[in-house]
């Protein structure tokens, strides 16, 4: 789906692979994957899993990039269907910082490689909803790392962006908070990129569950 930036930007990434390779004692194998400008890089390994780096500048980026990944497998029920956590790497190389994650390896194709949107239907059957809305359900239950779109958000960018009063936001609910055509599997569903789930109004939660067309509304 995406390609490095340039030649120095794939360099340092394959460099980062390796490194944590290294660490958790296995073998990139297969071609790689990479993310958005070549900030993400991901291959599977010798001993059946994921693994992907991210990079980020240290002077930039959070003191917990995959947080979101470490408090899924603390508070996430296991009702969710999504890929686990079995190792996390963190370490600095200036001006950037790295984090590796190992993680269980799908073998099913997303829905939409290409782009978060559909082109056309996918034909799901059924069961494969009601695995969706399981797992929908299951999260909203989880406490969850942060909360998003707080009131005085919405009242300062409606009325600029939407040219409206914002609504009062009264009830919140837990979501993925990048449920999109390109990180979901199946069939079987599998839901994936638990990098940002957080708190997000429930109105959200209850468009992206619905049997829509085109692409899931993210929160």
């Amino acid at each position: 789906m995406y390609s490095p930036k340039d030649d120095e930007t794939q360099g340092r990434m394959e460099h980062a692979l390796a490194r944590a390779c290294d660490h958790f004692g296995t073998t990139a194998t297969g071609p790689v994957s990479w993310g958005w400008l070549g900030r993400t890089i991901g291959s599977r390994t010798t001993d059946d899993r994921w693994l992907r780096v991210h990079c980020g500048e240290i002077a930039k980026a959070s003191a917990a990039m995959t947080e979101g990944m470490v408090v899924a497998e603390e508070r996430i029920s296991s009702l969710v269907s999504r890929p686990h956590l079995h190792g996390l790497h963190r370490w600095e190389s200036a001006p950037y910082v790295f984090e590796g994650e190992l993680i269980d390896y799908i073998a099913q194709p997303v829905i939409s490689p290409e782009t978060p949107d559909l082109a056309e239907d996918p034909h799901l059957p059924d069961a494969w909803w009601s695995d969706l809305r399981n797992s929908l359900d299951a999260l909203a239950d989880a406490e969850p790392p942060r909360t998003t779109i707080r009131q005085e958000w919405a009242d300062r960018v409606f009325p600029e962006f939407l040219g409206i009063p914002a609504p009062a936001i009264t009830e919140r609910v837990t979501g993925h908070a990048d449920l999109q055509w390109a990180n979901i599997t199946g069939p079987p569903f599998v839901l994936l990129d638990w990098e940002r789930w957080l708190r997000h109004e429930v109105a959200q939660h209850e468009r992206i569950t619905g049997k829509e067309g085109g692409r899931m509304p993210a929160p």
